[in-house]
């Protein structure tokens, strides 16, 4: 139950700022994100959201396409309905 709170927080991390693109790209965002995507993940290892969360931002922010791809696939395994 308590897990489902921290995809939220990543959620409100990284959402919008002043609605400004260089808002939403604070480093400090990014990084309270992850750590509350991790968190849930530690928390509930197959909740799709935080995997979701993560792919999201390893893709968008991070550049990490070989992580986003397999936190996208784990995302999809554990609710396909999350796309």
């Amino acid at each position: 139950m308590w897990s489902s709170t921290y995809p939220t927080q990543c959620h409100l991390s990284v959402g919008p700022g002043k609605g400004d693109s260089v808002e939403l790209a604070r480093p400090e965002r990014m990084d309270k994100a992850r750590s509350a995507a991790r968190r849930a993940l530690e928390l509930d290892p197959q909740l799709p959201e935080s995997h979701a969360a993560l792919a999201n931002l390893d893709f968008l922010y991070f550049w990490n396409f070989p992580e986003a791809e397999e936190k996208s696939r784990k995302a999809l395994a554990f609710d396909p309905n999350s796309a």
